[in-house]
């Protein structure tokens, strides 16, 4: 489980983060993502542009995987390109 107090982005309407708290995305299929309850979400942003073929197109996920075998990730800091 995240965290959430930890947890501020973007675009984050405090008033309302601080009456309703934080909804938690944990899962999607499809064009909708799910949250820590079960609640589905039409998403219309396309995961904010970087999931615009859905969330689960198999060719995607598998692309993920075999990149992630190789290289999971590094961080962008002292000139590190990746």
């Amino acid at each position: 489980m995240i965290n959430t107090d930890k947890v501020l982005h973007g675009f984050t309407d405090l008033k309302n983060l601080n009456v309703l708290g934080p909804i938690v995305l944990n899962q999607a299929k499809g064009i909708y993502v799910y949250d820590q309850d079960g609640k589905k979400y039409l998403d219309a942003n396309s995961g904010l542009w970087n999931s615009v073929v859905g969330f689960d197109h198999p060719r995607m996920v598998e692309t993920a995987k075999k990149q992630y075998e190789k290289f999971s990730g590094y961080h962008a800091f002292f000139w590190k390109n990746i």
